[in-house]
C-alpha cells in the first residue's frame, strides 16, 4: 500500500506525498529497532538479575560451610594444643593415654568446605567473563574471584602439609578402637602408643606444634574468605546510584 502510494507520487511528482510516506517507513523502522531493543535490553536484565541471586545465594551457601570449617579447625588445634600439654608435662592433670591418642588424630580429620558451588563454581574453575552490567558490581565480583582463587590456593598447601604429617604420626600411635555400645561409638585406648616415648620424642612434638599452627592459620584464611564474600555482598545488595 505504501509502495503504491510512493510510486504514484513519483508518477505524479508529487514529492510532498513521497517524502511523507518515505517518512513513515523510516519512522516504523526506527520504532520497531527501538521495540526490539528494549525488549532484549530486558530479558538481558532480568537474566543478570537472576544470575546475581543465584550467585548470592552460592554465596550464602559457601559462608556458612566456611564457618564451620573453621570452627572444626579452632577445635582441632585445642586438641592438638591439649596433646601438647600433655606430653610437655604442663598439665596438672592426669590425662589418660585415649586423651592423648585422640588429640593427635583428632588433627587429620581436617575439614573440606564445599566452595566452588553453582554459579561461583563455574567462575572460579573457569575464570569466565562476568556477565554483570553495573561497574561497581561487577568490579566487586571480579575482585572477589581473584582473592578467592589466591586464598584456596594458600589453604590447599596449608592442607597438603598437614596431611603429610599423618604417615609420621600414625607411626607412634595407632587408631583408637571404637565399639559400638547401646547404638552409640565407644572409643577405646589405642593399641600402640608409648606415652614416655613421646615426651622424649622432640620430632614428634615439633612436628605436632607445627600442625596446630597450621590449624591457626587455616582458621586465618578461612575467616578472610568469609570477610572476601561479605564485601562483595555489601556491595551486591547496595548498588551503585
Amino acid at each position: 500500500m505504501i509502495l503504491r502510494r510512493i510510486a504514484k507520487g513519483i508518477k505524479t511528482q508529487d514529492w510532498f506525498v513521497v517524502m511523507l510516506e518515505v517518512l513513515i517507513v523510516v519512522v516504523g523502522i526506527f520504532i520497531g529497532l527501538q521495540v526490539d531493543d528494549w525488549n532484549e535490553g530486558r530479558k538481558t536484565q532480568e537474566r543478570e538479575s537472576e544470575y546475581l541471586a543465584a550467585l548470592s545465594e552460592d554465596l550464602k551457601t559457601v559462608r556458612s560451610n566456611v564457618e564451620s570449617a573453621i570452627k572444626t579447625h579452632e577445635n582441632l588445634a585445642s586438641y592438638g594444643l591439649k596433646a601438647l600439654e600433655i606430653l610437655r608435662g604442663e598439665r596438672l592433670i592426669a590425662y589418660t593415654n585415649r586423651d592423648l591418642a585422640e588429640g593427635i588424630l583428632y588433627q587429620h580429620r581436617l575439614p573440606f568446605p564445599q566452595i566452588r558451588l553453582g554459579e561461583l563454581g563455574v567462575i572460579l574453575d573457569h575464570q569466565i567473563q562476568v556477565p554483570v552490567s553495573d561497574t561497581a558490581k561487577r568490579r566487586a565480583l571480579i575482585d572477589l574471584v581473584d582473592r578467592l582463587n589466591n586464598l584456596l590456593e594458600i589453604y590447599a598447601h596449608i592442607i597438603v602439609s598437614m596431611d603429610q604429617a599423618h604417615s609420621l604420626h600414625l607411626d607412634v600411635v595407632s587408631p583408637p578402637i571404637v565399639t559400638v555400645v547401646d547404638g552409640k561409638g565407644v572409643t577405646q585406648m589405642p593399641a600402640r602408643m608409648d606415652l614416655e616415648a613421646l615426651k622424649l620424642d622432640t620430632k614428634f612434638q615439633n612436628s605436632l606444634q607445627n600442625i596446630v599452627s597450621r590449624h591457626a592459620t587455616s582458621s586465618y584464611m578461612l575467616n578472610s574468605i568469609i570477610d572476601a564474600i561479605d564485601k562483595y555482598l555489601e556491595v551486591e545488595e547496595n548498588p551503585s546510584e
